[in-house]
């Protein structure tokens, strides 16, 4: 798969004008999800210093071909793999996207702690027998790959990160997240309460 690079043009005001056809095979889903459907279009204002419009431009010309590359990963029924840049920005989207979900309605203090009892109890159904025959104290064995596999799917539930990132437009494949889960496991918990930081 080829893409064509970019050619900024200026204009007679001055402004630099960036342009992006938009491949034949996903123009009627980016058009659906982004707007455009022929070709992505970005503007930077006359005066721009020339090291920020190639900034500008070079991060918009990712991005317009990260969403066409989910795009026809989504019809493949894979996931996009993320940058670690990417899986934190990813993950500061979720965070502002589920808190703002509780904004409204942020439940009872019961509501949270029976929370963190389910997360204790399914993390309990993944130890091994010697954290179960002694009170843990610390968290170090939550780290293993089959506790947090096992573990994932139930914070990943709570967290609704597969409507998020199905309202997103596209969709991240966890295996090849990056950080992303682990970063949402850390913020699936209410501040306020006894819980402390897993991943």
């Amino acid at each position: 798969m080829l893409f064509r690079m970019v050619t900024p043009r200026r204009s007679r005001s001055g402004s630099i004008t960036a342009r992006k056809a938009i491949p034949r095979d996903v123009r009627a889903e980016y058009q659906r999800l982004y707007g455009p459907g022929w070709e992505a279009k970005l503007s930077v204002p006359a005066g721009t210093r020339p090291a920020e419009a190639k900034v500008r431009i070079s991060e918009w010309t990712a991005e317009v071909e990260t969403r066409i590359a989910t795009i026809r990963a989504a019809r493949k029924g894979e996931g996009q793999s993320l940058s670690q840049r990417q899986a934190f920005a990813l993950a500061g989207e979720w965070y502002v996207w589920y808190v703002g979900g509780h904004e409204e309605n942020p439940g009872t203090p019961k509501y949270w702690s029976d929370l963190w009892d389910v997360l204790v109890s399914k993390l309990e159904e993944h130890a091994p027998e010697q954290v179960l025959e002694n009170t843990w104290k610390d968290l170090e064995w939550t780290r293993q790959p089959e506790v947090r596999a096992g573990i994932r799917p139930v914070i990943a539930d709570e967290a609704k990160t597969a409507q998020f990132l199905a309202g997103r437009g596209g969709g991240a494949d966890e295996r090849r997240a990056g950080p992303f889960p682990r970063l949402r496991a850390r913020r699936v918990r209410n501040p306020a309460s006894r819980a402390s930081c897993f991943w």
